[in-house]
Formats: structure tokens, C-alpha cells, sequence
């Protein structure tokens, strides 16, 4: 069905603009054919909300430094700097 779409538009590509809505999860062409697509939630997330990996990540800063507290006091040798 995609590569319907694609083959539709190849002959003008200009002039057969295509709308992605991640939201919907769909690509309309202007004529209003519209199919349906589907891609990993993480990987959608980050499109919606310009984020890339690190940005993703650090969502969870407050648990990861939660995690570092209680594994310094378990694991305090780790966490020595050496000379």
C-alpha cells in the first residue's frame, strides 16, 4: 500500500505533495488516498517531541539518580576516583 503511494507520487513528486501525520499514524496524499503505517512507539515519541536518545533518557533523570544513590551506598568502591 505504501509503495502504492510512492508510485502514485514518483511521476511529480512536486506537484503530489504527501502529509505525514505521526500522530494518526497515516500518509495522506492531496487527493486524500490515505494509508496507515506503523513504527515503534519509542521511536514515534521521540519524532513528536523533537527528542533524540540522550533527550529520551534523561525523562528518566529522576530515577537513574535514585539508582546511583542507593548503588553508592552498596557499591561505594566504584565510585572512588583514582589516582
Amino acid at each position: 500500500a505504501i509503495a502504492a503511494l510512492a508510485a502514485d507520487i514518483a511521476t511529480a513528486p512536486q506537484a503530489r505533495p504527501l502529509t505525514v501525520d505521526l500522530e494518526a499514524c497515516t500518509v495522506a496524499t492531496a487527493d486524500g488516498q490515505t494509508q496507515g503505517f506503523v513504527m515503534a512507539d519509542e521511536a514515534r515519541d521521540m519524532l513528536l517531541h523533537g527528542l533524540d536518545a540522550i533527550d529520551l533518557t534523561l525523562r528518566d533523570k529522576a530515577a537513574i539518580d535514585a539508582f546511583i544513590d542507593v548503588d553508592r551506598q552498596r557499591r561505594g568502591w566504584v565510585y572512588r576516583a583514582t589516582t
